[in-house]
């Protein structure tokens, strides 16, 4: 099998692995969240209670992927200092001025040489 063909999982170490499974956590307890808040506000009954629900968590998925957006690009690229752009996005993004520098160093930091080979 050739490097072209590995997938981005198989290109990732440990920590970044355990990152991404993070990541994904993160995004589903965010969706079961927005779920339970559509479900106890009971808007136009219970069938009008999931829809709102599905909406709510889908939305506020949408905002995490915002978000994160800046780990996301860094673990595509397959950069050396992803795991230090996740947890200063993840601690600190929310200023904004952090979000922007991990967005920038997301499109700027050096590739791991043999990973993206």
């Amino acid at each position: 099998m050739d490097a072209q063909n590995k997938s981005l999982w198989s290109k990732m170490d440990g920590a970044q692995k355990f990152c991404m499974i993070l990541h994904v956590v993160i995004l589903l307890m965010i969706f079961l969240t927005g779920l339970g808040i559509g479900l106890a506000g009971e808007l136009g009954g219970f069938q009008g209670a999931i829809l709102g629900g599905v909406v709510l968590g889908l939305v506020l998925c949408l905002g995490w992927l915002i978000y994160m957006m800046p780990y996301m690009i860094a673990c595509i690229r397959g950069l050396a200092n992803q795991g230090m752009i996740f947890v200063a996005n993840l601690l600190l993004g929310g200023t904004g001025i952090v979000w922007i520098i991990c967005l920038i160093f997301a499109f700027s930091g050096d590739k791991i040489l043999g990973k993206n080979e």
